[in-house]
C-alpha cells in the first residue's frame, strides 16, 4: 500500500522543530547539567585554593581535580532523568542516559590516565633534549582518580536534589 506523503503537515512539524530548538536552552535537564558542570568547577576551584593557599582560576578549567566536572555533568543527566517525575529510574531514557555517562567516566578515568602514562614517558624523552624541552609543554594531570570521580557523582546528586527542589517547576 503506497501512502500519500503530505509536504503541508512535514512541513508544519519542521517549523514546530525549529521554533522547538530555539527554546532548548530552557530545556531543565540542559540548564541542570551546564549548571552543575558550572558550579562543579567553582567547587573545584575552592577546593584549590583551600590546598594551595591561593586562589588560580585556571584551576577550574583544567583536566582533573575534585570533583570531577566531566562527571558532574553526565550524572547530573542522569539523576535529572531519575528523579523527574515524567521520566524516572525506569524510562529508557535514564538507561542510555545511565551507559552514556559510564563511558564517560571510564574515560576519564582509564583512557585519560594511559594519556597520563604516555605523557610521563615522553616528558622523560623531552627533558634530556634542550630543544625540545623549550618547545614542549606538557600538561600536568589529565586523568582523574577515582576519587574525583565518586565526587563529581557525589556532587551531581546533591546538585540534582537542591535543583530540583528549588526550580523544578519554573522549567
Amino acid at each position: 500500500i503506497f501512502c500519500r506523503m503530505n509536504i503541508n503537515e512535514n512541513l508544519m512539524m519542521l517549523k514546530d522543530q525549529f521554533i522547538n530548538f530555539l527554546f532548548f536552552p530552557l530545556n531543565r535537564l540542559f540548564v541542570l547539567a551546564v549548571t552543575s558542570q558550572i558550579c562543579s568547577m567553582f567547587a573545584k576551584l575552592i577546593i584549590n585554593a583551600v590546598k594551595s593557599k591561593k586562589i588560580s582560576y585556571k584551576k577550574m578549567a583544567t583536566y582533573g581535580g575534585m570533583p570531577s566536572s566531566h562527571t558532574a555533568f553526565v550524572m547530573a543527566v542522569v539523576f535529572g532523568i531519575a528523579f523527574d517525575k515524567e521520566l524516572g529510574w525506569t524510562s529508557p531514557l535514564f538507561a542510555v542516559s545511565f551507559v552514556m555517562s559510564m563511558i564517560v567516566i571510564i574515560d576519564a578515568v582509564r583512557l585519560r590516565g594511559t594519556v597520563d602514562r604516555l605523557k610521563n614517558i615522553i616528558k622523560t624523552i623531552v627533558d634530556k633534549d634542550k630543544d625540545l624541552k623549550d618547545k614542549l609543554v606538557m600538561p600536568k594531570n589529565i586523568a582523574h582518580t577515582t576519587a574525583e570521580v565518586i565526587g563529581g557523582i557525589v556532587f551531581a546528586f546533591f546538585y540534582t536534589l537542591v535543583f530540583y527542589l528549588l526550580f523544578y517547576n519554573l522549567f
